[in-house]
């Protein structure tokens, strides 16, 4: 018998010299005794099934010259065998692990590096799996570190460092040990639960010292600001910003990552002021922020001011053609504004508020961006958001904020989101004068020439020269004029809207309503292209007793038709300005209503308001 092997098949070769016909079972027995002497530790190919190849042999006969095969039966029973060699053949003992504790401690901050001890059992020794630590949130953000290590049987202590990444939550992790099989990587146990680690912000104390900038400080300008601070504590994973704030909200600034050392700082930046930046004065502040999650660890007092101001604007001349004569003019490059108040009908050009409708002295909440009707008022159901409440800056429980400010030659009208500290004295004016509800969702600008220092006019040109920096939805400004108090007993609500946006920035509107006492209809005549480039044009009425036209720029709009030019002879009107937004009868119109992309403060510029006797072009 001969036995040779090659890539894991078998092939016996045996020579028989029996001619005996029960030989061919003697021949099977040696044949499975061989494959078991085969399958002897060293021999054997591998210890699974899937792996066994079929077996090949022959067996040959000198006797007779004839060639014996071997029946179906003889190679069952052969797979058999050899299935049952290389199943009890030996194989690498499985090993068992347990887990005892995981320890650490160290810097528990993003960016911070921690040192521990993993303890844990095995059953077996090993030099070729990897021992992992691993620290998860709810969030499922984590972090560890993996190392191969030899394991001895039984008790284990495994060293590891850990640093915490920089975006790393401020959250609450649980810590674990898992064994992977290295190659190819697979887990092959894990412990429960064995410790929680915590992370906590940097605690160190921040000390400012200065906000300083240098650079054009009008909207659209560059600034270069430095911000100078000390910490007790060095940190790359901290943000700190600078910001400037006005007396409405509206704010602008920069935030970055730096690497704070521990002691001063000395941190640039380059901030662009918006487009949109209210004229005003502006204080600036430090702040220093974790990063991930977003949250102030501390903020300076205000230590700069800045002031916002743009380019000085020259009012156009007088005109004079067609022998005009200038009747009454307010240029707001040279004349400061007047406001009327309680205590002297005559101290000021301008009324904050409409005598006639309302107190002289405190704010209320415009009929036309009311956020409910009269009647919901009165039937004690008001409760729909939006409106403008107008402020009147002689009231002392206003705080001092104002919607009018003056500077660089022109008079600026705001409508600004209420501040919350200006509610409480809102609602207590809404009350006191009988109109309780939601407190509106804007605060806005309103003035009406004083009757006592500008009487109304009769027929003339009269223009008003304008400028609308920024728009969005629920905008809702006006140049208009209204009946002079105390005048046309006909027309007691006599009302010319010169422009108005209604909520929107493609189109301003002209309107003639009737004036009637009880009904006050009006009647659009023209939509015209609105002009908001943040550039100055003029909006005028010329109006006799044969026709009422109306200019943008000096250029015919639009003119009255004949039965509304007759309506208004010998009516005497007074100019009006303002700025609301987010009006209740806006809410029919989800494109009109004011949403979080409505500048905060809408504004309008006003160089000046004149009146000629003719039209003077």
């Amino acid at each position: 018998m001969t036995i040779y092997t090659k890539n894991c098949d078998a092939f016996v070769v045996l020579q028989n010299t029996s001619s005996s016909p029960s030989a061919r079972w003697s021949i099977v027995t040696i044949i499975q005794a061989s494959l078991i002497r085969l399958t002897a530790p060293g021999l054997h190919c591998s210890s699974s099934l899937p792996s066994i190849r079929p077996l090949k042999f022959s067996v040959n006969s000198s006797i007779g010259g004839w060639s014996h095969a071997m029946n179906v039966k003889t190679i069952i029973a052969l797979l058999f065998t050899s299935y049952f060699a290389f199943m009890t053949s030996p194989a690498r003992s499985t090993e068992y692990y347990s887990f005892s504790s995981l320890s650490y401690s160290g810097n528990l901050q993003p960016g911070g590096q921690l040192s521990g001890v993993a303890v844990l059992t095995a059953s077996s020794a090993i030099g070729s799996d990897s021992v992992c630590i691993g620290f998860a949130s709810p969030s499922q953000y984590n972090f560890g570190n993996c190392q191969v290590i030899n394991l001895n049987t039984g008790i284990n202590y495994i060293n590891f460092n850990i640093n915490i990444p920089i975006d790393a939550e401020l959250n609450t992790y649980t810590g674990t040990i898992s064994v992977y099989n290295s190659n190819p990587w697979t887990l092959l146990a894990q412990s429960s639960t064995l410790a929680t680690l915590s992370m906590t912000p940097q605690t160190g104390t921040y000390t400012f010292t200065s906000l300083n900038y240098l650079g054009n400080t009008k909207p659209n300008g560059q600034l270069s600001v430095t911000a100078t601070l000390t910490t007790t504590v060095a940190t790359t994973s901290d943000s700190v910003c600078v910001g400037f704030t006005d007396q409405y909200q509206y704010n602008f600034g920069e935030c970055k990552v730096v690497t704070l050392n521990a002691g001063g700082n000395s941190i640039h930046f380059d901030l662009n002021i918006p487009a949109d930046a209210q004229l005003s004065d502006y204080i600036g502040k430090i702040s220093v922020y974790n990063s991930n999650p977003w949250t102030l660890l501390a903020e300076s007092q205000a230590l700069a001011t800045l002031s916002v101001v743009a380019n000085s604007t020259t009012s156009p001349p007088v005109l004079t053609g067609n022998n005009a004569v200038l009747l009454w003019e307010q240029d707001f490059s040279v004349t400061p504004l007047t406001l009327r108040s309680a205590s002297s009908a005559t101290a000021g050009v301008w009324m904050p508020n409409d005598m006639t409708w309302q107190s002289p002295v405190q704010g209320y909440v415009d009929f036309a961006a009311s956020p409910c009707s009269f009647a919901d008022v009165a039937s004690g159901v008001c409760n729909m958001a939006g409106g403008t409440f107008d402020i009147n800056p002689n009231d002392p429980t206003m705080l001092g904020i104002s919607p009018f400010s003056q500077a660089n030659g022109y008079l600026t009208i705001s409508a600004s989101r209420t501040p919350t500290n200006l509610e409480p004295a809102i609602q207590a004016e809404m009350t006191a004068q009988g109109t309780p509800g939601p407190i509106p969702s804007f605060i806005g600008g309103r003035l009406e020439a004083n009757p006592a220092v500008f009487p109304g006019f009769t027929y003339g040109y009269f223009e008003f020269r304008a400028a609308f920096p920024n728009a969005g939805p629920g905008m809702f400004p006006a140049l208009w004029f209204y009946s002079t108090p105390g005048q046309n007993p006909n027309m007691p609500h006599a009302e010319i809207d010169l422009l108005e946006f209604f909520g929107h920035s493609d189109v301003f509107y002209t309107t003639i309503h009737s004036g009637g006492a009880t009904n006050n209809n009006g009647t659009t005549i023209g939509q015209h292209a609105g002009l908001i480039d943040s550039q100055f044009h003029t909006y005028g009425m010329d109006w006799t007793a044969q026709h009422i036209d109306f200019y943008a720029d000096q250029q015919l709009i639009y003119s009255a038709p004949a039965p509304l030019v007759a309506a208004y002879q010998g009516v005497s009107l007074t100019p009006v300005m303002d700025y609301v937004a987010d009006a209740s009868w806006m809410a029919s119109n989800i494109y009109l209503q004011a949403n979080s992309t409505t500048p905060n403060p809408l504004v309008m510029h006003i160089n000046y308001v004149r009146l000629y006797s003719v039209k003077p072009f």
